[in-house]
């Protein structure tokens, strides 16, 4: 039985396995999960919520994974399912199953900081090419 004002997500941390939590949907509660203020992310998945710390990637959190819309989201962050009126709603069983697949993979990245640019480099991708199809990137973009 699900306990009141209390949610089924998928947590989301830097180098582990995504796992299930219940958790409550004041904004406290999220807050304490990513350790911070809480920031919208659309992962591109029709009825999915994601959540991370908004200023993750200024406070130097970890780099954790990338999403399908082409960032990558620093430090912990949370799924959970759209309750179709601008609030948060327990994931389904096959929302858990398909997102924790969609998450499992760990991935290190290094960033290196040149003249004006950063350039980043990924180990867990199959190939250079998986990676350049995961973040949209052309390979004309590649010899700017």
């Amino acid at each position: 039985m699900m306990e009141e004002n209390k949610i089924r997500v998928l947590v989301v941390e830097p180098n582990k396995k995504p796992y299930e939590k219940m958790v409550g949907t004041d904004l406290k509660s999220l807050q304490e999960i990513v350790e911070g203020r809480i920031e919208f992310f659309d992962i591109g998945e029709e009825g999915i919520i994601g959540y991370c710390n908004e200023e993750g990637k200024m406070e130097g959190l970890p780099l954790n994974r990338p999403i399908p819309k082409g960032d990558i989201i620093a430090g912990t962050f949370l799924l959970c399912a759209d309750n179709g009126e601008g609030g948060e709603d327990s994931l389904s069983d096959e929302q858990i199953e398909m997102l924790s697949l969609m998450f499992e993979v760990k991935v290190d990245y290094r960033f290196v900081q040149a003249e004006d640019a950063a350039y980043a480099s990924v180990r867990g991708a199959d190939s250079l090419k998986d990676f350049m199809r995961e973040f949209r990137i052309e390979e004309e973009e590649l010899d700017r």
